[in-house]
């Protein structure tokens, strides 16, 4: 996985960015969707994760991870929902497959909230 310091998290993700890198998933991009909306253009302002995986273990590792998703008691939205939102994506361009999780937030006394 790449260089990561927990550090470097917005604080309000830090806790769900861990438990996702301690479940084997290569996260790069996060946000809490407040910490830099306003002050970095292109921020979201829901929280998410951007996880890095290849185009074999896409639709495998997207599958994975709603499960424990579901597993800690949270449904998984479709898109545009309510709830957690789970996208997968693959760019022929470059070969690269990401894996984007929005509005879900661990706590760290807890488990998640949608």
């Amino acid at each position: 996985m790449a260089d990561f310091n927990p550090d470097d998290l917005d604080p309000g993700i830090r806790a769900t960015v861990l438990w996702l890198r301690s479940q084997g998933f290569d996260t790069r991009d996060s946000g809490d969707g407040e910490t830099k909306v306003g002050a970095v253009e292109c921020a979201l302002e829901v929280p998410h994760v951007a996880i890095v995986t290849t185009r074999d273990q896409l639709l495998d590792e997207t599958d994975r991870l709603a499960g424990l998703v579901r597993e800690l008691g949270v449904e998984v939205s479709p898109l545009g929902g309510d709830g957690v939102e789970i996208q997968a994506g693959y760019d022929p361009g470059d070969g690269s497959a990401t894996i984007l999780i929005m509005n879900f937030v661990l706590v760290p006394t807890s488990h998640a909230k949608a």
